[in-house]
């Protein structure tokens, strides 16, 4: 019984403790990715990625996969090791959960500001998504209930592994150089998108209706709109992919079923898509310019701007490394000039000593 005792005194003071540092742990993985995104991403960076904002994309990237995938193992070991989470979203507590929601929300926080000072135009859908999450989790932090409901939610950083794997692949052109394992990704990140973010969060939405008698009204107002705004973005989000990746069989499908407005729509997308694609490369316009009389997919003019702009960087760095040995060689030649000098003067300086001694 006093070991009981003592048990349940130290989860108490546990509980305390993490409610009363939970804005320190916050910090603590703001400041990890911080320090990812600024010192140890940027040694990493492929010459494929050569435009600034292109640069800080892919470090943008990098980062968002670094939090899906440490926070999927998170996940699956919280719900492993702690089974009440999954049917009881509402009070079960545990320590893990509790870091784990820290850690994300330190990472939405840190990823909204760096998307706020450096692609705010572009990524206002997903500062708005950034802030609702951030909002629904702090309320778990602060209140220490419902950790079970945000932690399965989270469940989203499952697919979210293969959507930035997905990207990266595009982004750095192994997307055209290893065809057979994007395609796999690709079915991969369509698959977990079903599950893990369309079927999930609806069944998130329909449990949030069905526990209504149990929920706080003021708490349910404010879910509500969330769920459905990251609902309404997930659906986008799973039709620009589809259209991106899927494209041909999706004409086929709408062809077939007589939908001639979503075809004119998907094929728009799709001319939007390879537009924004050539337009990544504007100093590059000569040597795009000679494909567009061609008809390519989205996916092949990315490939022509990559290896366009890896040319060019391979070019600029085949110069340097010119210039260097040219540099290496014409100072081994001084050397050497100077070495010879050196031996010419001492036999100098030994004749004239042999010739005083004769002389003497």
């Amino acid at each position: 019984m006093q070991e009981l005792n003592m048990k349940n005194s130290l989860d108490a003071n546990m509980v305390q403790m993490s409610a009363n540092y939970c804005l320190v742990y916050v910090a603590i993985s703001a400041a990890l990715f911080y320090r990812l995104g600024t010192h140890f991403l940027p040694m990493y960076i492929p010459y494929s990625v050569v435009e600034k904002n292109k640069q800080w994309l892919f470090k943008n990237i990098c980062n968002s996969f670094v939090h899906s995938f440490i926070s999927s193992i998170w996940i699956a070991f919280c719900l492993w090791n702690y089974p009440a989470h999954r049917y009881d979203f509402i009070n079960v507590y545990s320590n893990q959960s509790y870091l784990l929601l820290c850690f994300s929300v330190g990472y939405f926080l840190y990823d909204f500001l760096d998307m706020l000072v450096n692609d705010r135009d572009s990524s206002f859908h997903l500062l708005v998504h950034h802030l609702v999450v951030v909002g629904v989790f702090g309320v778990a932090i602060y209140s220490r209930y419902y950790l079970g409901y945000a932690m399965v939610g989270l469940l989203v950083e499952v697919n979210s592994v293969f959507l930035h794997v997905r990207t990266l692949m595009r982004l750095t052109g192994n997307a055209q150089t290893s065809p057979r394992i994007y395609r796999t990704v690709c079915w991969m990140n369509f698959v977990t998108f079903l599950v893990f973010r369309i079927y999930l969060l609806a069944y998130l939405t329909h449990w949030l209706f069905s526990h209504r008698a149990f929920l706080n009204t003021t708490l349910f107002i404010f879910t509500l709109p969330c769920l459905i705004t990251i609902n309404v973005m997930s659906w986008l989000l799973l039709f620009k992919i589809t259209v991106e990746d899927f494209s041909t069989p999706l004409l086929a499908v709408c062809r077939a079923l007589g939908c001639h407005q979503w075809v004119d729509s998907i094929e728009k997308m799709v001319a939007a898509a390879a537009k924004e694609a050539t337009s990544t490369t504007a100093g590059l316009a000569g040597g795009v310019s000679r494909h567009e009389g061609v008809h390519m997919t989205s996916d092949e003019k990315i490939s022509v701007n990559d290896k366009l702009e890896g040319a060019i960087m391979s070019q600029l760095y085949r110069s340097d490394k010119i210039e260097n040995e040219k540099t290496y060689v014409s100072d081994k030649i001084e050397g050497a000039r100077s070495t010879e000098e050196d031996a010419q003067t001492k036999k100098r300086m030994c004749r004239i000593k042999l010739k005083s001694c004769m002389n003497g």
